[in-house]
């Protein structure tokens, strides 16, 4: 069964046609394609080019390729991880990455990544994968949680947490988001006003889950190296940490004059990472937090 989307609306649009510098007969990857947003607006941009849309996840894959169905000879829809885009990919003229999570994963209480709904500790966005939530829950001892929440979450009560959780399944077994987020809400002594208890420790729960952080360094690289020369690496990240992992990738790539190493492959397009206007916020609250950085290969 397809779970098509109730509301998707694409982040910092305009600014991706913009910076991604399309070109008559490009092929440009979309390594997120998603529910296909980002991808039709390049495709109706310009007659002549062609995207690879590339997902791990098969019900967006599905999606995609029915809002797409009249570009199918300009559209190759790939199920993978995009740490692969080097074996997919021979030379792309642009390239893409929209961080985010879409917005049926969090629309979807059946995939366990929302605590605002009752579903299960899953939150895998490759769903053949064995590896879920509800494992690292029932598994990790209180120090491999602690470490977890801090490093991928930022939680300022990390431990306090962790014990929590330990304490909690001792007594039942934890299986669900809204089971796991009364825990955390009990656990934790200092709340934002207007933000749940369970934010930080679910990113980090997700992270974790699909190993985001390793795979997003590798990806990086991988694609800066399939760049063809003047082609256009665009990404959009939702967090500090992504965003600082995306600077720091660049940074290590970064071509600052002729007499750098050979492996110097990149210029920075813009320097400081790209907001969303006030009015795209206004029409689309989930882009609020959204950056976005732009280099170009040399």
């Amino acid at each position: 069964m397809i779970n098509k989307p109730k509301n998707h609306i694409s982040v910092l649009l305009s600014e991706t046609l913009e910076y991604l510098k399309i070109r008559p007969n490009a092929v440009i990857v979309d390594c997120t394609l998603g529910l296909g947003g980002h991808t039709k607006a390049i495709l109706d941009s310009e007659e002549t080019i062609k995207v690879i849309g590339i997902d791990q996840d098969l019900n967006n894959l599905e999606v995609a390729k029915e809002r797409l169905k009249g570009y199918q000879d300009r559209v190759e829809f790939v199920h993978c991880n995009f740490e692969k885009i080097a074996e997919v990919v021979d030379g792309a003229d642009a390239i893409l990455f929209d961080l985010g999570i879409c917005s049926t994963h969090i629309d979807e209480a059946e995939r366990g990544f929302s605590f605002q709904k009752e579903g299960p500790l899953d939150m895998r966005f490759d769903q053949s994968k064995d590896f879920t939530a509800y494992d690292i829950i029932k598994k990790y001892s209180a120090e491999e949680l602690q470490e977890m929440f801090s490093k991928y979450g930022e939680e300022t009560e990390s431990k306090t947490v962790a014990e929590a959780i330990v304490e909690a399944r001792k007594k039942e077994d934890i299986k669900t988001t809204t089971q796991l987020n009364s825990i955390i809400d009990t656990a934790k002594k200092f709340k934002r006003p207007g933000r749940s208890a369970g934010t930080n420790v679910f990113q980090a729960l997700r992270i974790e889950v699909n190993e985001e952080f390793r795979v997003l360094e590798r990806a990086l690289e991988e694609a800066i190296d399939v760049l063809n020369p003047g082609g256009r690496l665009v990404v959009i990240s939702y967090h500090s940490l992504e965003d600082r992992i995306v600077k720091q990738m660049f940074k290590k790539y970064e071509a600052k004059g002729k007499k750098e190493d050979e492996w110097k492959k990149i210029k920075f397009i813009i320097k400081k990472p790209l907001k969303p206007s006030e009015d795209e916020i206004e029409r689309n609250s989930r882009s609020r937090s959204a950056m976005m950085r732009v280099v170009e290969r040399v």
